[in-house]
């Protein structure tokens, strides 16, 4: 070992990890200027682009010039782009365009895109791989005139292939560091922030890749220059095995070292792991065989080695992000049922001598001061160029002259130990080789830390390039993986490494990680970042809101409302149907228990906005003669025709019940009436259901606690100290307290679920437009209205939601098949515990009681012999900005302040909500909060509305992919239980978790699941896909048995 390799090494790491962590704590991150991603064109693999040219949805001028707009939106920030061919790019796509317009039948068409894989699919080029006719500086001031004489072998083929080169894109100089700073092209900045470097030296193709302005790119690597990139950038890129690839036409070249084409490798890097196998058999030409894709992969032969480090103290430790990454692969691969094993690989002790003396033995490498492999220059030459470059007065930067200088000092290393360390890598690479097999590969450590700032920060960590290194000097393919963002927005990821000719085995393992995880994420600015900056600062406000009134406003203990001691309350639907059949029980006598119940309780709660309990008797009596002339055994055919006859029910002000109060908690509409029932309430009055009252909810329906100027305060029966919750909070609180048997609530952003997780009962959502709107207040003729805002029941019962739901739809009830159950065992469940990333972290963290929940629900299925798996579903990263821009662009809504359906501006919005906050405005302060969210277009740009409603469509094809017609999502409906009142501001923002399925129209079903510590209900939400509402009832049903759904507030005393 070199004693002064090893104190230098030493040195640099402690400098290094000094200056990493003043630099991460001084450091603003800055967003980069370059707008989103609109155009779902650019979201498409090469998979689905090349599908959509060969169906003719897209041709290749389109999609050319798609990603020409795209790359000049970014590279103003970036600068990634050396030169661009855009015109000769556009003629290319018009040939494609061509050539795919005679195959005028699909026989051609397939034939065409066999002969031609990437035809008119447009693609970009590191500058030194070589790009016939454009620059080839390679970063140098003394080459910056040098042109391109012809492809290199890899472009050709590409070409041949039909893809379409649009530039070259920025490498450092030589190709001789890890960040791109040149004279001729200056930094190349990373896109998830501007002030860190994008990695190198295939350093624009990771911009150009990370920032989703190219479908891939031809890069090479000779210590980690596509993978580095890749990791900085968050995308994939593939070093294939050693000699595999041929690097003719790349500069630097060595013409007389066999070594350096093992070591020096072209690839291909893209944000999509499914395109790889493809570009890799393109770009492996002659020697694609060896590669033996036809074989494929059997997944469950795949053993998984997997190590955090080289165990070499000289290395930098990776940070904690990233060896947590490799730990959550290596257990979804064992929850797969694959072999895993964390391995000390001896050889890797020396890792950084063996490198290093391979590297500066290569020979016939241009010299970056003299430009040729002949002429060396000498080493008092290379220090006064390297002090020149320091102090500014070199035409040559200064990180290809230190490696230079290593090449002449040879590495610090004696020729003795030269020789011992090439032994010692023969011996290293045989280990290697008997580990992995045929089957084998490990998951190691691209490098040990997120992308660094520039000027300096590679010099200091130049030891962690060792972990890529290693495996261009051993020949070995290696994949790096994308595996989400670590707490500062930055990519991270690992190494997937395999046996040489084993490159499907990291290319299969990356398809499915990206599966597992997702893969590339767009850049973190594409979040509104004021939207998210007014979360941020809410979350930290009320961490410390929540924390102070749990702490001094404890649950009581003693009881909180009077317990229910008549044993009709505690019956089911389905079995007060029953004994009303059998005439066990008289219809008067039951909607007497509920009307004395509701007395009870409505003094402690304050639930009721107006009764109709004589009108109710008297409907009641009505039923009851009806069954008195009917016989015994024709009761059946009665209750056939009207299912719930006799029994009472209530309702929800807003949804409307004619003659009773629709004042909708607004004093400009104090003594309206309802005109006419909503169709539900027809649908239940039709099959002979009693309303026994209309029951309250906020101002507008436009918050998530019941409190207004016209009735006050509705209580949670659990806590008085906490809100029922909103919009359905009347409905919540007569639930929990075993005063309605059951309710007709609307949901527009949980205004069901968020209630029933509140007061502890069952609610469901259904289906976007499968129930009628009309009667409902506030509406809109906007057909999304239709979609997002949905009536639905609440129940105590779970078993009860099936018979509910078909009345409530009516007529369109057999779409929904609910009379044709699931089998248990054939429910796959899928389950989440919140969102992830910086967009979890920007939510308030979900409680442990539900995440615990959860996990019950999921163990309960798993003994049933359901399939479950955790959910990865890449869309939900913009939860926020989907939710919120769904309600944001509703049409014809009412406004809270005006009555022409014209918004208020935002002065009068908030001149209003000061007024409020100081007791002098007619209006609740949630409602206007709300109302100036929907005049400010919740904070975000109108221009950005229509990207995200693509990614709205986008995020339901993923969930509808991924559930199919047997799948359910376990998900939080709330991230806490029942909050205090007038806190609702605070985690306001956390309603995406169910407002985010209101926009995309699928079905959900609130689910208690007992208590938490403080007596406070919990539970979580099942959604399935649209018109699979039964799957949702079912598992609503499964868990009622299993856990006993209903928790009452105080235990009942039966006389």
């Amino acid at each position: 070992m070199s004693l002064l390799l090893r104190v230098l090494g030493t040195i640099l790491n402690i400098i290094a990890i000094v200056v990493n962590y003043i630099a991460n704590l001084l450091v603003p991150r800055i967003k980069p200027t370059f707008p989103p991603i609109r155009n779902p064109v650019l979201k498409k693999s090469i998979t689905e682009l090349r599908e959509d040219l060969i169906q003719k949805k897209l041709t290749s001028q389109e999609l050319v010039q798609i990603y020409i707009e795209r790359i000049k939106e970014v590279n103003a920030s970036l600068n990634a782009v050396v030169q661009d061919r855009f015109e000769e790019a556009i003629k290319d796509a018009q040939h494609a365009d061509s050539l795919i317009s005679k195959a005028d039948n699909d026989v051609k068409l397939l034939l065409l895109f066999q002969r031609y894989p990437l035809l008119g699919i447009p693609f970009t080029v590191k500058e030194s791989c070589g790009l016939k006719g454009l620059s080839f500086s390679v970063g140098s001031l003394k080459r910056q005139h040098e042109v391109c004489p012809q492809d290199s072998e890899v472009v050709g083929l590409v070409k041949a292939a039909g893809g379409i080169p649009l530039l070259v894109s920025a490498n450092p100089e030589f190709c001789f560091s890890f960040e791109a700073d040149t004279h001729v092209n200056g930094k190349c900045l990373n896109p998830y922030d501007l002030r860190r470097t994008s990695g190198g030296s295939s350093s624009g193709e990771g911009s150009l890749n990370g920032a989703g302005a190219t479908t891939f790119g031809v890069a090479s690597d000779v210590s980690g220059s596509i993978r580095l990139p890749s990791l900085f950038c968050g995308v994939f890129g593939h070093k294939p095995t050693g000699d595999l690839v041929s690097v003719q036409g790349h500069f630097p070249y060595s013409n007389t070292d066999a070594q350096f084409a093992d070591f020096l490798q072209m690839g291909p890097i893209t944000r999509f792991a499914q395109d790889l196998p493809l570009l890799m058999k393109i770009m492996a030409g002659k020697n694609a065989h060896k590669l033996k894709f036809e074989e494929g992969v059997k997944l469950d032969d795949i053993k998984i080695f997997y190590t955090y480090s080289m165990g070499n103290f000289v290395h930098i430790p990776a940070d904690f992000e990233i060896k947590l990454a490799i730990t959550r692969a290596v257990k979804c691969f064992e929850k797969g049922g694959l072999y895993t094993e964390q391995v000390n690989i001896p050889g890797f002790q020396s890792a950084v001598e063996m490198t290093l003396s391979h590297l500066v033995s290569l020979k016939g490498i241009p010299s970056v001061i003299t430009h040729s492999s002949v002429e060396r220059p000498t080493r008092l030459e290379i220090l006064k160029e390297l002090c020149k470059s320091l102090t500014g007065y070199s035409k040559i930067t200064a990180m290809p002259i230190i490696v230079e200088l290593m090449i002449e000092m040879n590495a610090f290393l004696t020729n003795g130990q030269n020789e011992k360390l090439k032994k010692e890598m023969k011996e290293l690479r045989k280990d290697l080789i008997q580990l992995l097999g045929t089957n084998g590969v490990l998951f190691i450590p691209t490098y040990h830390k997120s992308a660094g700032f520039f000027n300096g920060c590679s010099v200091l960590n130049i030891s962690g390039v060792v972990l890529m290194l290693m495996f261009n000097i051993l020949g070995f393919p290696a994949t790096h993986v994308p595996m989400g963002l670590d707490r500062r927005g930055m990519p991270i990821g690992f190494q997937v490494v395999a046996a040489p000719y084993m490159d499907k085995l990291c290319l299969q393992i990356a398809a499915e990680l990206e599966g597992a995880f997702g893969g590339w994420k767009e850049p973190l600015e594409n979040m509104e970042f004021f939207l998210r900056l007014i979360q941020f600062m809410v979350k930290i406000v009320y961490l410390l809101v929540y924390f102070v009134l749990n702490f001094v406003l404890p649950r009581k203990k003693e009881q909180t409302i009077p317990p229910i001691k008549n044993k009709l309350l505690t019956l089911s639907l389905v079995q007060l149907v029953q004994r009303l059949r059998l005439h066990q029980l008289t219809s008067k006598e039951l909607v007497e228990a509920y009307i004395e119940r509701i007395r009870e309780v409505n003094p402690y709660v304050n639930a009721v906005i107006e009764e109709r309990f004589e009108e109710a008797l008297k409907d009641a009596e009505r039923a009851d003669n009806m069954l008195n002339k009917c016989p015994l055994d024709q009761t059946k055919a009665l209750f056939t025709q009207y299912p719930i006859l006799g029994i009472p029910f209530t309702v929800k002000e807003s949804c409307g019940l004619k003659g009773m109060s629709y004042v909708i908690g607004s004093l400009e509409r104090v003594n309206k009436k309802a005109p006419r029932d909503c169709t539900p309430v027809e649908n239940f009055r039709s099959a002979g259901g009693i309303p026994l009252l209309v029951s309250s909810n906020p101002e507008y329906c436009f918050s998530i606690e019941t409190n207004t100027f016209t009735n006050g305060r509705c209580l949670n029966p659990y806590d008085f100290r906490r809100t029922c919750g909103g919009s359905s909070g009347g409905e919540g609180a007569l639930h929990g307290s075993g005063a309605s048997l059951f309710g007709i609530g609307s949901d527009i952003a949980g205004s069901i679920r968020i209630p029933s997780l509140f007061n502890g009962v069952f609610g469901h959502k259904p289906t976007g437009g499968l129930i009628s709107n009309q009667g409902h207040f506030p509406n809109s003729d906007d057909p999304d209205c239709l979609e997002y805002l949905q009536m639905g029941p609440i129940t105590r019962f779970g078993r009860d939601l099936g018979l509910l739901l078909q009345i409530m739809v009516g007529k369109e009830a057999h779409k929904l098949e609910l009379l044709a159950p699931v089998e248990t065992k054939d429910i796959k469940v899928f389950y989440w515990f919140g969102f992830e990333g910086l967009n979890g972290f920007l939510h308030q963290s979900v409680a442990f009681d539900i995440q615990l929940s959860i996990m019950k629900a999921v163990k309960y299925f798993e003994k049933k012999g359901s399939t479950t798996e955790p959910a990865k579903i890449k869309h939900f990263r913009h939860s926020t900005e989907i939710a919120m821009t769904g309600i944001g662009r509703l049409k014809n809504f009412p406004y809270l302040m005006r009555n022409d359906n014209k918004p208020p501006t935002v002065r009068e919005n908030l001149k209003e909500l000061i007024k409020s906050f100081l007791g002098y405005s007619k209006y609740t302060k949630e409602a206007l909060i709300f109302e100036l969210m929907r005049s400010t277009n919740v904070f975000m740009p109108k221009a950005n509305n229509q990207k995200y409603e693509a990614e709205a469509k986008q995020l339901k094809q993923e969930i509808v992919d991924l559930l199919g017609s047997n799948g359910v999502l376990f998900f939080p409906t709330f991230h806490v239980p029942a909050i205090h009142h007038n806190t609702s501001v605070f985690p306001l923002w956390g309603i995406d978790y169910c407002l985010i399925f209101n926009v995309l129209g699928l079905p959900c079903t609130h689910i208690p699941m007992g208590l938490d510590s403080n007596g406070l209900p919990i539970g979580f939400q099942v959604v399935a896909a649209p018109m699979r509402d039964k799957l949702c009832l079912q598992v609503a049903g499964e868990l009622e048995q299993g856990f006993g759904g209903w928790v009452p507030p105080t235990k009942h005393d039966f006389k």
